[in-house]
């Protein structure tokens, strides 16, 4: 039985979300944390728990040799590799130390075996795939097969019995009513603004596939801050440089409003839960987990990048909202302050329970960590 006392590896790629997702599963694991972390997300990961950055998958293998972590948490082998250089063997080779060295080791999965097992790649006859997203996903898939016999970690209920899914609730993840409105005041604090906040959030993935009709978007947008302010609201928008620098010139001299061109976790975080509404373009992103546990409301403005896979959306829906209604308020269209805010009291009365009954089941991610095996890797 493996020290419970020796550190975990969290290996991280590139992505936000797979940084939330690593916190949130090691908030449960009593062991000591030392993160790995690419270099474009480091300025960002002001996370507890060591922190080294890297550059190539063979710096944390040494670090591996020289430490011999309990566990290495992979978030996400998947991202890894795709990340990688067609042809890089830095992800087996970690992989195979891991192995040698009889170390544990477990990925999370933003989807990607959702989008591998591709039911949903059945194009009529005559019918061409539906999107380049697509294809390059289909193109990944060989890359990707060995990533699938590896444990995986899930923060929802697994949508098969396989030995290899694990899904986990790490105990004490949810925050006191005080704590929730220390964030508030905090935040309030720090925006000079005793307003209630609305955040808006786009990431770059979205904003990328939005930019097709970038007027558009703009001009929609500017009217839903708009639209915010005259509700007394304090509007907050977290979103890549580029947008965020043409809504600051915008908005600058207007009273409520404010931006950062992403920000780092903590203070993310702290937006998020101290937020009276949040807007989100992306219904699959991690970090909207933490609302839904406590009860805070969410409104989508798009149903984001996913939407494109045909029948793909559907499932993971089933399992990221444990069944339960959400709400959609186009970005295209006004906002309605009042009816918002009654969705916001329906959403609290009817998803919180249900939502939570789905996860209380779930093991402890130490307990997690106890039952993955040692296998044979590469």
């Amino acid at each position: 039985m493996s020290d419970p006392q020796r550190t975990v590896f969290a290996v991280l790629n590139k992505d936000f979300g797979s940084l939330g997702e690593a916190v949130y599963f090691l908030s449960g694991c009593a062991a000591p944390h030392h993160f790995f972390v690419p270099s474009r997300l480091f300025p960002f990961c002001d996370v507890a728990g060591q922190l080294s950055r890297y550059d190539t998958l063979a710096e944390v293998e040494s670090a591996i040799r020289a430490e011999r972590p309990r566990f290495i948490l992979l978030a996400s082998a998947y991202l890894l590799q795709v990340e990688a250089p067609s042809g890089d063997l830095g992800l087996r080779r970690l992989l195979a130390c891991a192995a040698e060295l009889e170390i544990p080791v477990a990925t999370t999965d933003p989807f990607y075996t959702y989008w591998i097992d591709r039911p949903w790649l059945s194009p009529s006859p005559g019918e061409a795939l539906p999107d380049p997203f697509v294809q390059k996903i289909e193109e990944l898939s060989q890359r990707l097969d060995f990533v699938r016999r590896l444990p995986h970690v899930l923060p929802h209920p697994p949508r098969s019995d396989s030995p290899l899914c694990h899904g986990y609730f790490p105990p004490g993840c949810i925050d006191s009513p005080e704590s929730i409105s220390e964030f508030r005041v905090r935040t309030q604090r720090e925006l000079a603004d005793t307003a209630p906040l609305w955040l808006f959030f786009l990431g770059e993935v979205d904003l990328q596939r939005l930019e097709k009709n970038a007027s558009e978007l703009f001009e929609n947008l500017c009217m839903r801050v708009r639209e915010g302010l005259l509700a007394g609201r304090h509007v907050h928008m977290v979103a890549p440089e580029r947008l965020a620098s043409a809504l600051n010139a915008v908005f600058r001299r207007i009273d409520g409003f404010s931006c950062d061109a992403f920000c780092t976790f903590s203070r993310f975080h702290q937006l998020m839960m101290a937020a009276e509404l949040v807007f989100s373009w992306h219904q699959f992103a991690f970090s909207l987990t933490h609302r839904y546990r406590h009860g805070l409301p969410v409104i989508f403005f798009d149903r984001g990048h996913m939407i494109e896979l045909p029948g793909l959306h559907e499932r993971i829906q089933r399992h990221f909202f444990a069944g339960c209604q959400i709400l959609f308020a186009p970005y295209t269209r006004p906002l309605d302050a009042a009816k918002l805010l009654q969705h916001a009291v329906r959403q609290e009365q009817q998803m919180t329970a249900p939502y939570l009954a789905a996860l209380r089941p779930l093991a402890c991610p130490e307990d997690v960590i106890s039952a993955i095996p040692v296998a044979s890797h590469g």
